[in-house]
């Protein structure tokens, strides 16, 4: 009986004294958004973003418009604060607490590329958007179509036009 009390206050002490140590080396573990941001440093869109660059720097609301199928939309998740675009947001919002992250879901469930453009100026541009994402052409190439009509020159012409629109 004394033996097996002396090994398990031994076991305890020994127990106690690794935790103690293993405080001393745990460091703060960063957030999945910010080992993603340092994973990819060297990531570029191949375009500045000088709006919405501003809007950050000086601490402005930024309104994010996510546009596209139903991966946008949330089919298949449980509730609307599983969707990417409120993950994005919540994200964000971690990374600049000082800044008001506004991201609004325009997804549409069995969105083509055609069918998005055909809608962008009610479901994208009328918010008058800071940044939108857009996820594009998934259920064009599911579906075995083609985006007739659309070309990567027109979405970035588009895309000019609305930086250079007046705010």
């Amino acid at each position: 009986m004394y033996r097996t009390a002396r090994v398990a206050s031994l076991a305890a002490a020994l127990s106690m004294a690794a935790s103690e140590g293993s405080f001393a080396q745990t460091s703060i573990r960063p957030s999945d958004a910010e080992t993603c941001l340092a994973a990819n440093r060297g990531l570029s869109l191949g375009a500045p973003l000088p709006r919405t660059a501003a809007r950050l720097k000086a601490s402005d609301r930024i309104r994010i418009i996510a546009i596209g199928s139903s991966s946008t939309a949330g089919l298949w998740v449980m509730s609307s604060a599983a969707t990417y675009p409120e993950v994005m947001r919540r994200e964000l919002a971690g990374l600049r607490p000082t800044v008001r992250i506004e991201v609004i879901n325009s997804g549409g469930v069995g969105e083509t590329i055609v069918g998005a453009m055909a809608r962008f100026e009610r479901d994208v541009l009328a918010y008058r958007p800071d940044l939108v994402v857009w996820q594009l052409g998934t259920n064009d190439v599911v579906w075995g179509g083609r985006a007739e009509g659309t070309s990567i020159g027109s979405l970035r012409a588009s895309a000019r036009s609305r930086e250079s629109a007046p705010t």
